[in-house]
């Protein structure tokens, strides 16, 4: 009668092992897929940053060929006679020969009183023309 007994107490122990191992199989499967699943989300992670940068350098590069494109079309209008006499005309104060200037008068009085300077000058040398 030992033989009986014992063999359902091994069945049992047989099959508490085996759920043993299927249940360390389950632990070592479920953990394999956490870190794999942490492991891609920090990759991903850093595909959608690396990302954000690519863009934000694609917008800078399109903005410096914007900016470019404005420079080549300003060079060729500054090189255009009509560029060199607004240059002229604007930051060095040139006219043409027999042609007025006429400048706005400024409300400050130092200001004012720089243009009446110039006319006296312009008077002077006209006088001495003639």
């Amino acid at each position: 009668m030992k033989d009986k007994n014992s063999r359902p107490n091994q069945t049992f122990k047989v099959i508490k092992g085996y759920k043993n191992k299927m249940t360390v199989h389950k632990a070592i499967i479920i953990v394999s897929v956490l870190i794999l699943v942490v492991l891609s989300g920090q990759r991903m992670i850093k595909i959608f940053e690396q990302r954000q940068v690519i863009n934000q350098l694609q917008m800078q590069l399109e903005n410096e060929r914007i900016r470019n494109q404005q420079l080549i079309e300003e060079i060729e209008i500054l090189q255009s006679p009509e560029g060199i006499e607004r240059i002229a005309r604007e930051q060095l104060g040139l006219v043409k020969p027999n042609e007025i200037v006429i400048r706005p008068i400024s409300l400050n009085q130092e200001d004012a009183k720089e243009p009446a300077d110039d006319d006296d000058k312009e008077d002077e040398d006209s006088e001495d023309e003639q």
